[in-house]
């Protein structure tokens, strides 16, 4: 596509090799917009026995289905009006129109749609009165996914000249490949005392190196082997009280999701959330008001990161929840 925009040429045929016909030891104001959305919806068939009201047993089957919609455009202005055609490549370039850059734009637009299944297996035991011992297996989920996509890229020139091309040429393209998600272990206790308060802590083991990408014919092959050199195990840690201050209950949480990469409290991609709440019940009914706040960070590059540094993206959201319930 910067071919057919005029924004690099061939200068050598036998090797296939391009240069850019645009001087680019001048500035250009750089700018990206990533616009994201979608779900994960899950229908789940379970299963759960009680033994002796000591031991429960729970199986759930799970069937989610994804939706992901992304749109990002990347673009370059000569905002200084300081770019021409260089003077450096050989042979002398004079297409009609085009005489200095004015500026360039790149759009990827792709919608991943698809379902998949996972099986859930859990346990409970009371070891006595005021403690409780969980552990659970979650199996890798399998996404069959279909990705919908088109890429544009579109180039201004100073003397008028204005290119459009897209890629796949008609009405984009289609492919059809498998997620695998790692597999996840979890132990539990939760303390509790009397009917006035409890304590409960989770803990997840998860190896990420256990996650990959499967098509026909195998296109992840390197995809699938970076995953495997640079991805870690890593660390889920939920911890939450509550008291029962009657009628009212108060709840305060934390949760620490760990990075892909093995960091775990504190890092890049590590998530943090801390929680709270109070609710308020009465025989037929209850209100609940829920607090939480989430605060990670990433490295993020505009583009190839040989040639561009990373910007570090902090992201902090909150979320503010009322429940309002009644029993009949």
């Amino acid at each position: 596509m910067a071919y057919d925009n005029y924004l690099i040429d061939m200068y050598d045929t036998l090797n296939n090799k391009y240069a850019s016909i645009i001087n680019t030891k001048y500035d250009v104001l750089q700018s990206k917009t990533i616009e994201t959305t979608g779900r994960i919806n899950e229908w789940n068939i379970n299963y759960a026995y009680g033994y002796k009201d000591k031991l429960y047993l729970g199986v759930s089957l799970g069937i989610p289905m994804l939706t992901y919609n992304h749109n990002s455009v990347y673009s370059e202005v000569d905002d200084k009006d300081s770019m021409r055609l260089s003077t450096n490549s050989s042979p002398t370039y004079s297409y009609s129109g085009v005489g200095g850059f004015k500026s360039m734009s790149y759009q990827e637009t792709y919608k991943t749609t698809g379902t998949g299944y996972n099986l859930k297996v859990g346990l409970i035991y009371r070891a006595a009165d005021f403690i409780r011992l969980g552990a659970s297996f979650h199996s890798p989920t399998v996404y069959n996914l279909s990705d919908g996509y088109l890429y544009k890229m579109n180039a201004n020139y100073d003397e008028g000249g204005a290119f459009t091309t897209q890629y796949p040429p008609d009405n984009g393209g289609k492919f059809n490949y498998q997620v695998i998600t790692p597999m996840k272990f979890t132990g539990s206790v939760a303390l509790l005392y009397k009917k006035m308060g409890a304590i409960n802590i989770d803990y997840d083991i998860i190896n990420y190196k256990q996650a990959s990408l499967q098509s026909s014919p195998q296109v992840f092959t390197g995809v699938n082997t970076t995953i495997r050199n640079k991805y870690s195990q890593t660390s889920n840690l939920r911890v939450g009280a509550e008291a029962n201050l009657k009628p009212m209950f108060v709840r305060l949480g934390y949760a620490m999701y760990g990075s892909p990469f093995g960091e775990t409290f504190s890092g890049d991609f590590v998530r943090t959330f801390f929680t709270g709440g109070v609710g308020f019940k009465r025989e037929k009914m209850y209100v609940d008001v829920s607090f939480t706040r989430s605060m990670n960070s990433e490295n993020y590059y505009m583009y190839n990161p040989n040639f561009v540094d990373k910007s570090t993206i902090k992201n902090y959201g909150t979320t503010i929840a009322v429940t309002v319930g009644s029993k009949f």
